[in-house]
């Protein structure tokens, strides 16, 4: 077996363990006796003031809806969110620990509400913005089955990771860093589209179980199959460093 079937095999049982025990997790709900049951749509804004932090942590769960995260709030977060359910309206917390910020965004814990009433009835959409002068020391985004946008032009991350269950997701990463990128992609299945720089070097590592790859303006990489780089990797000061891994569905990489 090569390396690359092994360590394809080994990411789609990682995530068969991680969906079983999600399921598992989430099947405690249905022993209690209160409904959540979809009601009408709202429009909350959500902001966040800033603190004394100088750089960030940021861990964003959303795994029953549609995210779209972005850059540009005037304060340390902004946007709004709507949704006809208390499940998938997020919960937000904010700690500081010295000078590292800790934000988190995520659904309520499905055990504690009781169990969900027509779940097919139950939507919402997060709208996100962070802020665009704080360096982000680590990103971790997760969503669903939905259409997601995950846009990080604007956004000063160092590492980022983003995990998608299925659906639609687009990553933005079209933007010219100072520094050191390293972001990571993981699906199990759907179509992730994910936009590059064509300004500052880039090399993208590729695992897939069944699917294909798809790439416009990169070249492969001798070697090892399922290697890329834009024309500018090994010619700039600064290098994005991309690892794409999905067990069931397609990868696209653009150099915008």
């Amino acid at each position: 077996m090569s390396r690359r079937v092994f360590a394809a095999l080994l990411l789609l049982a990682s995530i068969i363990l991680a969906l079983v025990w999600t399921g598992v997790h989430m099947s405690f709900a249905y022993v209690r006796s209160q409904t959540v049951a979809a009601g009408e749509v709202r429009r909350d804004p959500i902001s966040l003031p800033r603190g004394q932090a100088t750089r960030l942590a940021v861990q964003i769960g959303m795994t029953g809806g549609s995210l779209n995260l972005a850059g540009g709030a005037a304060h340390l977060l902004d946007g709004y969110v709507e949704s006809n359910s208390a499940w998938l309206h997020p919960v937000i917390t904010y700690t500081e620990s010295g000078r590292l910020g800790i934000l988190t965004l995520a659904h309520r814990d499905l055990a504690e509400l009781g169990r969900i009433a027509n779940t097919a009835a139950h939507t919402a959409t997060w709208d996100v913005q962070l802020s665009s002068s704080l360096p982000i020391a680590n990103l971790e985004v997760s969503v669903g089955a939905d259409r997601s946008t995950v846009d990080l032009r604007d956004l000063q991350i160092q590492t980022a990771r983003v995990d998608m269950v299925g659906g639609d997701l687009v990553v933005n990463l079209a933007q010219t860093w100072d520094h050191n990128v390293d972001v990571r992609l993981t699906g199990i299945s759907g179509e992730l589209t994910v936009h590059l720089p064509a300004k500052m070097g880039v090399i993208v590592y590729t695992e897939q179980v069944f699917g294909q790859v798809a790439t416009e303006g990169l070249r492969p990489l001798p070697g090892a199959t399922g290697r890329f780089a834009n024309a500018a990797y090994r010619q700039t000061p600064t290098t994005l460093t991309i690892s794409a891994d999905m067990a069931l569905g397609s990868i696209r990489l653009v150099v915008d």
